[in-house]
């Protein structure tokens, strides 16, 4: 059905559609779609698939798939438990992304990576059964293995290392010691109030901050419990 299409198979799609290329066991079988790649038995079976563009290797990889755009999806299972709507993703793993509904833009790799996620756009997870915060979170970054992390990002840009940092509180949020065989900081003008920690949060004690110029009118606020040395 369709035209300029190849399918190889027993019951494999598409019933409308131009230029797929199906591979497989009851594979894309009510495909309508125009120029996707699918090859795995019962990839993209369940749902009539009628979006475009969209790569699909893997036996069950992506069989919830509607009318989702330009995805590449790659694993056995992967995407394959939701309604499959969102475009844009690049999903890498068995089992990965098995929740994905609407999410757009997003980048899983690892087993069951990104399972947790449903709407959430933007995301980077990296590494066995790791997820981002939440299933609507958008623009955040986690690599690491299941729960455990060594680099998180935050929709706010800020990046944290350790395991022990779940929303970095700067933009570089380090938990832990820092060897480094050369640390330079250029000095700042302190010309706005001021407070430290910076972001107002938990006390802060040890490490660095400044070296400041205070202008003349400026508050700088050391929150309570914190320890500021002058030196």
């Amino acid at each position: 059905n369709g035209h300029d299409n190849v399918s190889i198979g027993a019951s494999t799609g598409p019933t409308e559609g131009r230029a797929n290329i199906i591979f497989g066991s009851q594979t894309a079988e009510s495909m309508t779609g125009d120029n996707n790649i699918v090859m795995g038995e019962f990839a993209s079976r369940k749902c009539a698939m009628s979006g475009d563009h969209n790569i699909v290797f893997g036996a069950c990889a992506g069989c919830m798939m509607t009318t989702a755009h330009c995805n590449i999806v790659i694993g056995r299972g992967a995407g394959k438990s939701a309604i499959f709507t969102g475009n844009d993703n690049i999903i890498f793993g068995s089992q990965t992304a098995a929740a994905l509904t609407g999410g757009q833009c997003n980048i899983f790799m690892g087993y069951a990576s990104g399972g947790t996620v449903s709407t959430g756009s933007r995301n980077i997870a990296i590494g066995m059964e790791v997820d981002p915060p939440a299933a609507g979170s958008n623009d955040t970054l986690a690599i690491g293995c299941n729960t455990s992390r060594w680099i998180t990002g935050n929709s706010s840009f800020k990046v944290g290392i350790s395991s022990n940092i779940t929303s970095p509180r700067a933009e570089l949020h380090v938990e832990g010691t820092v060897h480094a065989s050369r640390f330079f900081q250029n000095p700042t003008a302190l010309d706005t109030s001021e407070s430290f920690p910076a972001d107002g949060g938990a006390a802060v004690n040890g490490g660095v901050y400044g070296p400041y110029t205070i202008n003349t009118g400026v508050t700088l606020t050391i929150g309570d419990g914190s320890t500021f040395t002058v030196v």
